[in-house]
């Protein structure tokens, strides 16, 4: 079943998700078709070949219809499959064998068990949209906009050595190597400019004096990875 995308909550507002709206206009579509079923084979207005309790007798009709929640929990919990797939299994046995066996069980027990069933799939639609979902989704928000470790590789010239080795040094690079926590990634290759110059010193030269300026980081060919 096509699943309804759900909007990201404001602040800390709760609103219950589309989704999990969307499945319970289903359970109550299935109630509601069984009603005007019963209603249908009564003769006039009151209750006389049925009563209003078998209104609620659609445990089997409510698992079939949670069977979209299923798979959706089958793909987002793969480590709790075999626990999933027996549940919905013991879920459909006792619901068909309430429903094929009604007269051999009290009326209480006939409605009791349709309705565990009703608020058992009615709890986990909710648990599943409104707080697995909303928590996964605020986890993937809070890493997307958060500060990241990345891995930087920054190329960088010490003017010192290649005025002690001469022009023949040429434009070769040295690299330095260095992770930084940031926002995104040019941010990370301004601390790792940051950084290098900091730790690396230039050659020690006794022709000319060195400074922290001989250090030329080259952060717009530095090759960045979030490692995190």
């Amino acid at each position: 079943m096509a699943m309804i995308p759900a909007p990201s909550g404001a602040g800390g507002t709760f609103i219950i998700s589309p989704n999990t709206l969307y499945y319970i206009t289903l359970y109550a579509v299935v109630i509601v078709v069984h009603l005007f079923k019963l209603r249908k084979e009564e003769a006039g207005k009151k209750w006389e070949k049925h009563n209003w309790k078998e209104i609620f007798h659609v445990g089997l009709e409510i698992v079939y219809t949670a069977s979209g929640l299923v798979v959706l929990l089958i793909a987002d919990l793969p480590e709790y499959i075999p626990f999933i797939v027996m549940a919905y299994v013991f879920l459909v046995f006792v619901s068909s064998q309430i429903q094929s066996m009604e007269e051999r069980f009290s009326d209480n027990v006939v409605f009791g068990t349709h309705i565990f069933i009703l608020i058992f799939v009615l709890a986990i639609t909710f648990l599943y949209f409104d707080v697995i979902q909303r928590s996964a989704k605020s986890e993937l928000l809070a890493r997307s906009i958060g500060p990241h470790h990345y891995k930087v590789l920054m190329p960088y010239q010490d003017l010192a050595l290649r005025d002690h080795i001469g022009v023949g040094f040429g434009a070769r690079r040295l690299v330095f190597s260095t992770e930084v926590v940031a926002k995104n990634e040019l941010e990370a290759r301004q601390n790792a400019s940051k950084e290098l110059n900091e730790k690396v010193l230039p050659y020690e030269s006794k022709r000319r004096k060195t400074s922290s300026a001989d250090i030329v980081a080259i952060p717009e060919e530095a090759l960045v990875r979030q490692i995190d």
